[in-house]
């Protein structure tokens, strides 16, 4: 029999499919028309938005794009009027295929060379996955800025947390207080920043790029902030849910995470955000100005960004009673964020730029018997980047990129007892990134079914971490690399229109000055036998070479009493040593993945995909224990524990260069003999992580009373185990506590027209076992509702162009977190998984929007 927790998986998921297929002959009759609402002011924005919405490509040379202009399109359409109506008084021209729609300009259009798949020679929009313009995406999805915000997200953080691929856990502001006693210890809120962690593989195996650009880790975590960008510079975000380091290098095991900023903007638009939890705490503000400009051959965007967050405290939260007070559940935090982008074509090419300015200021408070411990933590974020793109041939385009990034975090850390410091301490992180590329693109010759397209290129990046007060540690990575991509058409079909069977073969060297040398192939393959199928594969090898914290962080040698490693039944007195911190000598992790995917449009409107993936993770740096209340007694950690060791042993764990911890608390003199066990808890490439799992979405819309109905659900079965060297067995990960669930869901219905739009969100997360003892504890599953509406208005008459008001209530029936329970007599942490649920209750929003 099924347990109820499966069943309700089932139904969650098969609700939404029947609610679709009730839509299905209604739909079959009304043609291809569908609900667009496009409000990207550039015309290249417009016809990405237009291209995601519609599922179909456009393909059109950037350069005939830039610097113009689109309408405001919003209503019910066929594809094919939609894009004329965006290209509407331009002197563009279009060419519909059965794949989407390929634009040109209108005096070259008889000069133009079109290849046999009627796609563009060159200038093709270019994808995240893949370093040739025109090739399609590899697994995954897109956000436009539109969705998030019609969900009443409010930053690109909670976006990204929404996802059923995405696990909460890492470096994030909603992880509490005690979640790094599970999933090496990643998990953890330092300054506040927000970290995509694709697959739970922690945040940094999942590459996180602006613009296809890097930018700089963050802290000690060496994870992307993505919430340092406002969510109003953004165009959307493409998440590639495959391994990706045989075209982006190194972090891109889980995958990758490719933030699109808006090119340029005409015009100005202020906005205003209020928000706040209605158990108490969590009042928002948050005001923006975006401003910009267009010309014939270039254009600007510049983007200011405040918002300043209130703190929830474990007091308003009758669940949390027994935790003493103050305590943060949910730091306050304040942001300023500045993003300036721009582009210009001249005679010989063109050139792109963007920057990014972003400082936020967080507090946490936590307080246990008498002694509170309050962290301050302010943080400065910078980047910038420029582009040239300089055409060779009429199928050949070079690109040259130079990056710059820097990220410094300032901590503090002060304990009062009965109001009197007892402690004082600060602490500071530089990260900082300089990418230099080359790279050109093109046509290689044509072959039968097609042009064979090739990307080379090749580039030097440095690597710099500066970490502590006044010895602080200081890592770099000098890294060299090159790469090469071939999209090869094997078979076509319709005459030669359109791809029947396509091979990409991408490969990826890296070297690494004092650590190792690497190649990283990949080979992915795509079977399209008509426009309404269309299966792919792919494997390849990744890999993320070691963290500059984790290679020079400081050894410590630290003297702790048993109990903190679950350790029982030893004499009074009995003491344990540990070693813990950085590891010189760590090498890269290294992946092999492979993916299976199917993509089914039956019916216009309706869109069904399913892909199974399977990555296995070696060599993974690893702090062995990975549960510190089981250490002693769980036999997967035994070949990290020597009981009894001899006056020798203790010599030789105690000799080098490391700090010694006294952390038994009685002032005493370490006392060797009272040592009965050394644990080896440091950093080590001491793990293989077996990873897989299905990642499903349905979708479908109709038209519906003067508006489009739509619905869609998205889901994740993920299972994953890790077993440590030497150790005879392997330990569950996916579906314990503090570590992804083994199944998300998320589910939309909403109404739209041209001038209103209502949606609901069911979110599901599964329950998560409590294996922090011995004795495992069940977990239960967390059910959410989110609602949204948006109300377009145009005024009469005024400087104002349109003015929206949208309204959201996250957590609607305002579940609270299903409990887990209390470690050891643990009484000082909040009892549930703040990785995978939200303790903070109800939260509702308003916001305006006003365009000038």
């Amino acid at each position: 029999m099924k347990s109820f927790s499966a069943l309700r998986r089932e139904l969650l998921l098969g609700a939404t499919i029947i609610a679709s297929g009730l839509c299905l002959n209604a739909e079959a009759q009304t043609g291809k028309s569908r609900h667009y609402d496009i409000q990207e002011p550039s015309l290249d924005a417009a016809l990405r938005s237009l291209g995601t919405q519609s599922g179909r490509e456009i393909m059109v040379p950037s350069d005939l794009v830039a610097g113009r202009s689109a309408p405001r399109l919003e209503g019910n359409f066929e594809f094919e009027d939609a894009v004329k109506r965006l290209i509407r008084g331009t002197d563009l021209i279009v060419e519909f295929t059965s794949e989407g729609a390929l634009i040109r300009g209108r005096e070259e259009a008889a000069n133009e060379e079109v290849n046999q798949n009627g796609r563009l020679a060159s200038s093709e929009i270019l994808v995240t996955g893949s370093r040739i313009r025109g090739v399609r995406s590899s697994s995954g999805v897109t956000i436009n800025r539109q969705e998030m915000l019609k969900a009443g997200q409010s930053n690109l953080g909670e976006a990204l947390r929404a996802l059923p691929q995405n696990y909460g856990g890492g470096q994030n502001p909603t992880v509490a207080f005690g979640a790094n006693v599970m999933g090496n210890g990643a998990n953890q809120n330092m300054n506040g920043a927000s970290a995509a962690n694709l697959r739970g593989l922690g945040p940094d195996a999942t590459l996180t790029l602006l613009n296809g650009h890097r930018l700089s880790y963050g802290n000690i975590a060496q994870s992307v902030d993505i919430s340092a960008i406002p969510l109003s510079a953004v165009s959307r975000v493409e998440v590639m849910t495959d391994g990706g380091s045989a075209i982006y290098g190194s972090d891109a095991v889980a995958g990758v995470v490719n933030v699109i900023l808006q090119p340029d903007y005409s015009g100005l638009s202020l906005s205003s955000r209020l928000s706040t939890t209605t158990e108490g705490g969590g009042f928002q503000q948050q005001y923006g100005i975006v401003t910009g400009s267009r010309w014939s051959a270039g254009g600007f965007m510049v983007t200011y960004d405040y918002g300043d967050d209130k703190p929830v405290y474990a007091a308003s939260r009758p669940y949390l009673s027994y935790l003493d007070a103050p305590y943060t559940l949910l730091p306050g935090q304040t942001h300023h964020s500045v993003v300036l982008t721009g582009h210009q074509n001249f005679g010989l090419g063109s050139l792109k730029l963007d920057g990014i300015y972003n400082r936020r200021e967080q507090e946490t408070l936590f307080t246990y018997a008498g002694r509170t411990s309050r962290s301050d933590a302010d943080t400065d974020t910078y980047a910038t980047s420029a582009q040239l793109e300089l055409p060779l041939s009429e199928a050949w385009q070079a690109t040259l990129l130079g990056s710059y990034s820097r990220e410094k975090t300032n901590s503090r850390q002060r304990d009062f007892v009965a109001g009197v410091v007892a402690y004082d301490g600060r602490v500071s992180s530089i990260n900082r990134v300089i990418v230099g590329e080359v790279g050109i693109s093109g046509n290689l010759v044509e072959l039968p079914a097609g042009a064979l397209k090739a990307a080379f290129g090749g580039g030097w990046r440095g690597n710099q971490f500066r970490y502590g007060s006044s010895s602080p540690v200081i890592g770099e990575q000098n890294v060299v690399y090159g790469y090469g991509e071939l999209e090869i058409p094997v078979l076509n079909r319709n005459g030669g229109a359109d791809d029947l069977l396509s091979l990409n073969l991408a490969g990826r060297y890296e070297r690494y000055r004092g650590i190792d040398e690497i190649f990283t192939p990949k080979v992915s393959a795509a079977l399209q036998p008509n426009d309404a199928i269309r299966l792919s594969a792919s494997w390849g090898r990744s890999f993320k070479a070691p963290t500059l914290y984790q290679l020079n962080a400081v050894s410590y040698r630290n003297l702790l009493p048993p109990f903190v490693y679950g350790g029982a039944g030893f004499p009074a007195g009995s003491t344990i040593l540990t070693s813990s911190g950085g590891n010189a000598n760590l090498t890269p992790e290294r992946a092999t993945s492979w993916q299976l995917g199917a993509d089914w449009k039956p019916l216009s409107g309706l869109n069904l995909s399913i892909s199974y993936f399977d990555i296995r993770y070696k060599d993974r740096v690893t702090t062995p224990i990975a549960s510190r209340a089981t250490g002693m007694t769980n036999p997967a950690y035994q070949p990290f524990i020597t009981l009894n060791p001899t006056s020798a042993q203790i010599a030789s764990f105690l000799a080098g260069d490391h700090q010694f911890y006294n952390g038994v608390g009685t002032g005493a003199a370490f006392d060797p003999s009272t040592v009965v066990a050394l644990i080896n808890d440091a950093y080590l490439n001491a793990a293989r992580q077996d990873i897989s799992g299905l990642d499903a979405t349905v979708s479908f819309s109709r038209p519906l009373q003067g508006g489009t109905l739509s619905t869609t659900a998205s889901a994740t079965w993920l299972k994953s185990s890790q077993r440590i060297d030497g150790a005879d067995q392997s330990v569950k990960i996916a579906g314990t506590a503090f570590n992804p669930a083994g199944f998300r869901a998320r589910a939309s219905l909403g109404w739209s027209s041209e001038s209103v739009s209502v949606n609901g969100y069911l979110n599901y997360t599964d329950g998560v076992d409590d294996v922090r003892t011995d004795a495992v504890i069940k977990g239960r599953s967390m059910t959410t509702i989110d609602v949204s509406s948006e109300i377009n208005l145009a005024p009469a008459s005024g400087l104002a162009n349109r003015v929206t008001l949208r309204l959201s209530a996250q957590n609607l029936l305002n579940q609270l977190p299903p409990p887990i329970s209390d470690v050891s007599g643990i009484v000082y942490l909040p009892n549930y998984d703040s990785t995978n649920y939200s303790g903070i209750g109800r939260i509702v929003s308003a916001a305006l929007t006003v365009d000038f």
